[in-house]
């Protein structure tokens, strides 16, 4: 569903306030693209936080069955290919009625319920849930964009057990499910370092149309397929090996933010920016 454009208005202002230009470039069917640029200093110091050392790769004992609950198909799309990666069993409804109609049939160990959809919204939904002897006691993550105190306490008010605020922080949203289904995580090496900037520097690039596939398939967090790309990249020549490797490990590990910084050191200017 479209908006109102009052992001786009703000996110205009915030950048003159900062002193800084953006920029739209769009084409009918083809998308739009949009930038902005600002001068900023250098950071100083240590990360806010340190990255994890290990990273979630599945947990101990039976399978559970996990029922993902959103109106937008890339969201639901990246949440089953996480799950799934980390051994759950995932069903997938685009709106609570969806939701309802499944819970006999599929009998979810635990629901993680948008809160923002058409024809029953998530509280709604998870109200009603309350109200079913069989259901009453199922865990309920509410997943929102609303990230306020406020938001959460409504989310908590309507039966909810937890709250992941949206962007949904893949190690956040696991850890919750872990705790609300007494989970014993099973863990690996967190993501591989990033090639020496020697070895970087030596990488043979795909080609231009080639990384945007793959920027497309980390924006919507596919990485069953950015695996598939990875591989197909090796068979269309073998000196694309060691960067679909490199590709390949941190897909493997679900290591979105990595990937995603990865893949966006190598879009083509004329990528990024399209004339206007």
């Amino acid at each position: 569903a479209g908006g109102t454009g009052l992001g786009l208005a703000i996110s205009q202002q915030l950048v003159r306030l900062m002193g800084g230009t953006i920029g739209v470039a769009s084409e009918p069917d083809k998308g739009s693209t949009f930038w902005f640029e600002l001068a900023a200093p250098v950071a100083t110091g240590s990360p806010a936080s340190a990255r994890s050392q290990r990273t979630i790769i599945g947990y101990e004992g039976e399978r559970k069955r996990l029922l993902i609950v959103d109106d937008v198909p890339q969201n639901r799309a990246m949440l089953v290919d996480l799950l799934q990666a980390v051994g759950f069993v995932v069903a997938a409804a685009e709106n609570g009625l969806e939701c309802l109609a499944l819970l006999d049939s599929f009998k979810p160990d635990l629901i993680v319920m948008d809160v923002m959809m058409p024809v029953i919204d998530g509280n709604e939904t998870t109200r009603r849930i309350r109200q079913m002897p069989a259901w009453s006691r199922v865990p309920v993550i509410a997943v929102t964009a609303g990230a306020s105190p406020e938001d959460e306490a409504r989310c908590r008010e309507a039966g909810a057990d937890a709250f992941v605020p949206k962007p949904v922080e893949h190690d956040v949203l696991l850890r919750a499910i872990g705790t609300q289904l007494g989970l014993a995580w099973i863990t690996g090496p967190a993501a591989p370092d990033a090639p020496p900037e020697e070895e970087e520097a030596a990488l043979v690039v795909p080609p231009t149309e080639e990384i945007e596939v793959l920027w497309q398939l980390v924006r919507i967090g596919n990485m069953r397929k950015i695996r598939e790309q990875a591989g197909y990249l090796r068979t269309l020549d073998p000196s694309y090996a060691p960067f679909a490797d490199h590709l390949d490990a941190l897909a493997r590990g679900y290591h979105s933010k990595d990937l995603a910084a990865f893949v966006a050191r190598y879009r083509t200017e004329d990528v990024v920016r399209p004339a206007v």
